[in-house]
């Protein structure tokens, strides 16, 4: 078993992205609303909170991060090729992140 986190740093392929994990039979699947640490930094130490526009050059700042698991590598295969099939921007702009790590024991 396989702990997959997903980042999706753009809010126009969300509900895209939901129906590609639902076609995909990955539905038990927990979101997250993320944000970035520059963001955070900005918004949470006045000395910066001026200079956030310039520094980051109005860059997206959105995140979510969608978790679950997977049994074989094969659905995070199949997963991956109907992203890029059906979502070929999402892959080729860097708009999401896929990360896969292995679960040994779950109590």
């Amino acid at each position: 078993m396989k702990m997959l986190f997903c980042f999706l740093y753009d809010a126009d392929y969300f509900n895209d992205l939901l129906m590609v994990y639902a076609a995909n039979g990955l539905d038990n699947a927990i979101i997250l609303d993320g944000e970035k640490l520059g963001q955070t930094i900005y918004k949470n130490i006045s000395l910066f909170s001026d200079l956030q526009q310039e520094l980051t050059g109005g860059k997206n700042t959105y995140c979510k991060v969608i978790i679950n698991f997977i049994n074989e590598d094969s659905d995070l295969d199949e997963l991956y090729s109907t992203l890029k099939e059906n979502l070929p921007q999402l892959i080729n702009d860097n708009k999401i992140k896929m990360l896969k790590f292995p679960v040994s024991e779950i109590k």
